[in-house]
């Protein structure tokens, strides 16, 4: 017999040690009368995913802070869908319903006063995201006080659709009178100072929570040189000169250079600058 074959008094042991005992062969078999293993495999299958954080819907008046908090989640790489920059709402619905196909993460930045309007952008998540993801929308409302949103407005420059005029004002108290408060599935109410940076990075890592974590309302830190605002608009994806550019126009102001930015192209941001 060569080296390598098993005795046969060895395979014998192997066999009785291997061998289950009569209860446990019984109470196999009942297991897979019963079905159980069955059932549990298909709920193992039907188990959904994590929750997926695919889409922002910013919600608040004119001047709360909406696109100053989309830039940010800009540069955490959610694709913007800003209505200022694609000038009808159906352009950002097309634009919306093609980064849901996509399974993108994208933040919606208009004033979206009413629920019918945030009703809108969560449904064509639903109908458009894929499948496998779990896909869930938050609505971030940024409750600014309205007297507060109406001098930020006056301070604002070159702005597309609510110039730095008297009759803006009016706008804005138009709009809280028609604002009806968020009812969506995951609403994140914010008022009071916040930082944008700490606000769009608990979105980032923590946005499929019901309710805004704590943390994400730290104090905005204290106002730095206009080169720490440049590093801040570039590493939002702008090159440093439109950035520097853009700071110019607005007088340092690094909110209405935001709000410069996505409203213009670099293009047009230069030559602001060369006529100012």
């Amino acid at each position: 017999m060569s080296e390598w074959q098993v005795q046969p008094a060895q395979a014998r042991k192997e066999r009785q040690a291997n061998k289950k005992p009569a209860w446990r062969v019984a109470a196999d078999h009942a297991w897979e009368r019963s079905g159980a293993r069955f059932m549990m495999q298909q709920l193992a299958e039907k188990e959904d995913p994590p929750p997926y954080l695919l889409l922002v819907v910013l919600t608040g008046l004119p001047g709360s802070g909406k696109s100053l908090l989309a830039a940010q989640l800009r540069a955490r790489g959610f694709s913007l869908v800003c209505q200022d920059s694609l000038g009808s709402r159906q352009a950002c619905e097309d634009a919306v319903t093609d980064l849901m196909k996509r399974g993108r993460r994208c933040v919606v930045d208009r004033c979206n006063h009413t629920n019918q309007q945030r009703d809108l952008w969560v449904e064509l998540m639903k109908k458009h995201a894929p499948k496998d993801k779990n896909a869930v929308a938050l609505v971030l409302h940024l409750d600014e006080d309205v007297e507060t949103c109406k001098q930020r407005v006056l301070q604002r420059k070159n702005h597309k659709t609510l110039p730095p005029v008297p009759a803006s004002k009016a706008v804005v108290d138009d709009f809280q009178r028609k604002f009806e408060d968020p009812t969506q599935d995951r609403v994140w109410s914010v008022e009071g100072d916040w930082s944008p940076q700490s606000l769009a990075l608990a979105v980032d890592l923590r946005g499929v929570l019901d309710e805004v974590p704590v943390d994400a309302l730290k104090p905005p830190p204290p106002p730095s040189s206009a080169d720490g605002a440049v590093a801040r608009l570039v590493a939002m994806g702008w090159s440093q000169q439109v950035c520097e550019a853009a700071l110019s126009i607005s007088n340092n102001d690094e909110a209405a250079a935001v709000d410069l930015l996505l409203g213009h192209s670099a293009q047009e941001v230069l030559a602001l600058a060369t006529e100012s």
